[in-house]
């Protein structure tokens, strides 16, 4: 019995569906972000200048007033990578 090998025209077809197929694969496992991705922050907590925090009232920028000194921190409306902000009112 003599032995058929695949001809190149044969050949193409499957190969071109194989090469497709991991093309694929491999751009969808670099586009989909992990999970926690959305959670992390670039921010800096010890980037953050606390004396350039300030709020404009009445057309005057002076410093943020609040109820307790956690409330006037511009940690309490921004999340950097070591806190979790908060909001009692703050508006920005």
């Amino acid at each position: 019995m003599k032995k058929q090998f695949m001809t190149p025209r044969k050949l193409a077809g499957p190969l071109l569906a194989l090469v497709s197929l991991l093309h694929s694969a491999l751009t969808l496992s670099q586009a989909i972000p992990k999970p926690d991705a959305a959670f992390k922050t670039s921010l800096k907590l010890e980037n953050i200048d606390q004396e350039t925090y300030r709020e404009s009232v009445d057309g005057k920028e002076q410093k943020v007033t609040g109820r307790d000194e956690k409330s006037v921190q511009p940690q309490w409306v921004l999340w950097a990578d070591k806190n979790i902000p908060g909001n009692n009112g703050v508006y920005y």
